[in-house]
């Protein structure tokens, strides 16, 4: 819980533009002799088949790489803003800016595909 969350709803515009800038660095890593070296050791092998929350073993992977490639600071910036989308991040801190109350529970979107 608490997962994806931004510092304060007057910073969350600034927060996705920030996670945008670093998310556009995947280019930059996928001509990086990290990820050649991913390839070479096989990494075009993993499935691509979606799993429940779409993503698969190979872009799981890619996304693992890209993170543990990126500057440190970066890298925990992006992993601290993993678990809210974009818009929720923005919902969520407008809650606690007014004050009001919620309960924070964790979705397997999983079981609604079934």
């Amino acid at each position: 819980k608490s997962r994806g969350k931004v510092e304060d709803f007057s910073t969350a515009g600034e927060e996705h533009l920030r996670r945008e800038a670093i998310q556009a660095k995947k280019r930059d890593f996928f001509q990086s002799q990290a990820f050649s070296n991913a390839c070479d050791e096989g990494i075009e092998g993993l499935s691509k088949d979606p799993r429940g929350d779409s993503s698969s073993q190979y872009s799981r992977e890619v996304q693992r790489l890209f993170l543990a490639w990126l500057p440190e600071e970066e890298r925990h910036f992006m992993e601290a803003s993993e678990g809210l989308g974009n818009s929720q991040k923005a919902e969520v801190a407008w809650l606690e800016r007014k004050g009001y109350a919620y309960t924070e529970v964790e979705v397997d979107i999983s079981q609604w595909l079934q």
